[in-house]
């Protein structure tokens, strides 16, 4: 697994949180740290360097499946990539598995689709839910 510096995770962030912050202020719901968070995670293999290349390429850091239907929405075009990922299904246990991976045109518009889905449906119980 590669690990990147100190300094390539500082520079990760100083790149995500302010298009983390404009999203926010752009379509709400959750505080940008939830985002550049999820970023962080996502591009697990080196925070959007080597390992997750592919990734990153695409502007894919925040790691949207396609899911079920391939529906364009404002800020995601149906552009997407196949990818391999290792899911976890039962705890402690990765599954490696090819997935359809949402593509962006950019960075922004990977985190602004974060917080369209968040304001979709798709997460109406989890955000009945949210608490810090």
């Amino acid at each position: 697994m590669y690990t990147c510096t100190k300094q390539q995770k500082r520079d990760f962030i100083n790149e995500i949180a302010p298009l983390a912050q404009n999203a926010y202020k752009t379509l709400g719901k959750v505080k940008p740290s939830v985002c550049i968070g999820m970023a962080c995670v996502e591009s697990n293999y080196g925070w959007g360097q080597k390992g997750t290349r592919l990734m990153y390429n695409q502007h894919a850091v925040l790691g949207h499946k396609v899911g079920t239907g391939k529906t364009a929405t404002k800020y995601w075009n149906g552009k997407f990539f196949v990818a391999k990922t290792a899911e976890e299904y039962t705890v402690g246990t990765h599954t490696i598995i090819k997935d359809a991976f949402r593509a962006y045109d950019s960075l922004q518009d990977c985190c602004l689709n974060f917080y369209e889905l968040l304001n979709s449906s798709i997460y109406k119980r989890v955000d009945a839910n949210a608490d810090y």
